[in-house]
């Protein structure tokens, strides 16, 4: 066993194994409850629509206003119970992975530990601190989204989130820095190869962020048309004004490439963005002299990020009543905000299902 090693713990190996084992069962409670909340959200909402097909007698209107108080209590109950197998799925099978190994090659069967992890585990402490199993502990909600995104509103078609990036390709590029968010405005290409999504595009090498990427996963925000939501176009008087509107975030860290380390890279990186927003700039970019491409070139840094998760989040009124969402898509389909349209758009969609 290397010098640097600590020796295996058997105590807190097993006080660990406790501990994930004892998540586990709480996130299978909490899954049951979900499952029975979902169930009962739905049972709720085919009694709203039959209510508001009646005609309105004062008992149908008390029992109504009661149903949609029973329905924003059960929306708040289920918030607060986010989380995604997909997000979740990788560290936790990290964590299964880490516990092999270190049961197997420990000294748990009488063999001298590895010097090294297989491949994908991480270490008890790591493994009890990282995503997967620090939301295992469910004492809070699930953190696992990074974007706040309730169930109604939830989009896990990754055909449909791709195609939205790529229509809204001017993205916001979110870095942490010496502890600090930055932002930097960006076009980006988005590439989908095989089973993978990739985003390319580059910043000014003046641009520090470029710096942070190898720090810690970056995020880049893609956002297309929103529209504020009047109260006064629901059936019901107590209402608020809400906004409505699309958002994809997509998670990866940045892989650097400059010009002295690879040109072949760069020139490749350079004819995809050209191709995507201008190809007819394409045959000038390749006139110009090499002296000036150069110059250009030195004076950013690429980078392509491979996607690692990838949220959608399609505000569209879908915790409303049907009638609801019919008055909101029709008012906004006959305002004069093209963004608002757009909204109007997507609504129906969602609604013609």
């Amino acid at each position: 066993m290397p010098a640097s090693e600590s020796p295996f713990d058997p105590q807190e190996f097993e006080r660990s194994l406790q501990e994930v084992e004892q998540s586990v069962v709480e996130l299978r409670s909490r899954f049951e409850q979900v499952k029975t909340d979902q169930q009962r959200q739905q049972e709720l909402r085919q009694r709203s629509n039959d209510l508001q097909r009646r005609r309105q007698s004062p008992q149908t209107q008390a029992e109504l206003k009661r149903v949609r108080e029973q329905l924003d209590a059960l929306e708040l109950a289920l918030e607060s119970h986010l989380f995604s197998w997909s997000g979740l799925k990788e560290a936790f099978w990290q964590a299964v992975r880490f516990w092999a190994w270190e049961s197997r090659s420990a000294g748990c069967y009488g063999r001298s530990r590895s010097a090294n992890p297989p491949k994908g585990a991480i270490s008890a402490r790591e493994t009890l601190a990282s995503a997967a199993v620090v939301s295992l502990r469910l004492g809070v909600s699930i953190v696992l989204f990074a974007m706040y995104i309730p169930p109604a509103f939830r989009e896990e078609d990754v055909e449909q989130l791709v195609a939205f990036m790529q229509a809204n390709s001017f993205a916001t590029l979110v870095s942490i820095r010496d502890g600090v968010p930055c932002a930097s405005h960006v076009p980006l290409v988005v590439l989908r190869q095989e089973n993978e999504i990739k985003l390319i595009g580059h910043l000014a090498k003046a641009n520090l962020q470029w710096r942070s990427f190898d720090a810690a996963e970056s995020l880049a925000i893609f956002t297309g048309a929103h529209a504020y939501i009047s109260p006064a176009l629901y059936e019901q008087q107590e209402n608020v004004p809400t906004w409505n509107y699309i958002a994809v975030h997509a998670y990866g860290k940045p892989e650097v490439i400059t010009l002295s380390r690879s040109r072949q890279l760069m020139e490749t990186l350079m004819d995809k963005m050209i191709d995507t927003y201008e190809s007819a700039f394409k045959s000038h970019w390749h006139n110009f002299s090499d002296g000036y491409r150069t110059s250009m070139m030195n004076g950013i840094v690429a980078f392509e990020m491979t996607i690692t998760r990838l949220e959608g989040k399609y505000k569209l009124s879908q915790n409303r009543t049907q009638t609801d969402q019919q008055n909101v898509a029709n008012s906004l389909s006959e305002s004069d905000d093209p963004a608002a349209r757009s909204i109007a758009l997507e609504m129906q969609k969602n609604l013609d299902k």
